[in-house]
């Protein structure tokens, strides 16, 4: 019995030292992760108001938000230049 509650307790330590580490990196992700689908957002609004080269420019540019987004919901880390220099980019898009 006391085997076991030292396994439990083991347990419970890990996770709560795991849970503490987490968190900030999942917080993160979750604010770069609104920030992209906003800005994706906005991109694809503004495609649908336009025609021709400039739908074009706006749809590579949803596409390629669209990959940062994918790439923080598997959990995979992006850099947070990569995610500013999207936004940025996605700011100015024509």
């Amino acid at each position: 019995m006391k085997i076991k509650s030292l396994v439990v307790a083991a347990a419970a330590v890990l996770a709560a030292v795991g849970a503490s580490y987490a968190a900030p990196i999942t917080g993160a992700a979750t604010q770069q992760e609104k920030a992209l689908v906003k800005a994706r957002d906005q991109v694809s609004a503004q495609a649908s108001l336009t025609k021709g080269a400039a739908q074009q420019s706006y749809e590579l540019e949803r596409r390629r938000l669209d990959q940062l987004i994918d790439q923080l919901q598997a959990g995979r880390p992006v850099p947070a230049s990569e995610v500013n220099r999207a936004l940025g980019d996605a700011s100015r898009a024509p």
